[in-house]
């Protein structure tokens, strides 16, 4: 049951074997079906952290802020966010962690306060396809492995109304 790197036909009989030893016979007779799955791909991980970052640019639409990322920044995203046992699931906290916390206090202070956007990319020096670290998101401090660059919004001041 669940993600598994094994063959396919060991990946089938494994599965097997594990809803047979967790589950009691009656359970396992109303199954209609098993379906196996595969660990995610990379190119999976990185429609993953497209679709964050997408919902991230919505979420701050309202404030006039967007948030692109670097192709660097966006492998090293799907390489801290997957987890060969949960997938994808670690993806989220990876970009509150990574992005959303690290340009809080632009957005609340600095130049995002008025709008503007965020070019977020891999610190140099960084391994985009280093495996993450064992321990990286259970702190709740960012990995300093990531850059941003700001450009404020220029706000011009209304045009003068005529007479």
């Amino acid at each position: 049951m669940g993600f598994t790197r094994n063959a396919a036909s060991d990946r089938k009989s494994g599965s097997l074997k594990a809803i047979e030893r967790l589950f009691s016979p009656e359970f396992r007779n109303r199954l209609d079906a098993v379906v196996p799955f595969d660990a995610l791909d990379h190119a999976i991980m990185l429609k993953v952290v497209d679709k964050h970052v997408r919902e991230l640019s919505e979420q701050l639409k309202e404030r006039r802020v967007s948030v692109r990322l670097t192709e660097a920044a966006r492998v090293r995203l799907a390489v801290l966010g997957f987890d060969p046992a949960y997938g994808a699931r670690p993806m989220a906290r990876v970009v509150q962690v990574e992005i959303k916390d690290a340009i809080a206090p632009e957005l609340l202070f600095g130049s995002l306060q008025k709008g503007g956007s965020v070019l977020v990319d891999l610190a140099p020096g960084a391994d985009p396809q280093a495996p993450a670290k064992a321990s990286g998101m259970n702190c709740g401090e960012c990995s300093g492995e990531f850059v941003f660059r700001y450009t404020a919004l220029e706000v011009h001041a209304a045009e003068p109304a005529l007479a």
